[in-house]
């Protein structure tokens, strides 16, 4: 974990780089503390699962978990209802209508609906 940069913010995830690189990423801002903490990952059904995303969050030290109690969640798009029961520890890979930005055909369409 690494301190904010900024006042009253949570601390933010690290990811070192792969053990294969043959180099340290260390970081003056990394929290030291005595209790290990363990992030926890979870996969939603109907979610495709990458392998590279499972390899990326491992290799950061986190563990997948089926329990409620996760810290990040890799899913497919989510209702806003879904979203506002989040604990404020909790991140989603999506948020509602992603489709909107995440499409070339739309993404130009708002764009062009901002712009002219």
């Amino acid at each position: 974990m690494l301190k904010s940069l900024y006042d009253r913010t949570f601390p933010t995830i690290f990811f070192p780089y792969p053990k294969y690189c043959n180099e340290d990423r260390k970081n003056e801002r990394e929290i030291e503390s005595n209790e290990k903490i363990i992030p926890k990952f979870k996969i939603m059904e109907g979610a495709h699962r990458y392998n590279c995303v499972v390899n990326s969050l491992k290799n950061a030290g986190f563990e997948q978990t089926e329990s409620k109690n996760w810290n990040v969640l890799w899913s497919a798009p989510l209702h806003v209802e879904t979203i506002k029961k989040f604990n404020k520890y909790q991140r989603c890979n999506h948020f509602p209508s992603t489709w909107q930005i995440g499409r070339k055909d739309n993404l130009w369409r708002n764009f062009a609906r901002f712009f002219l």
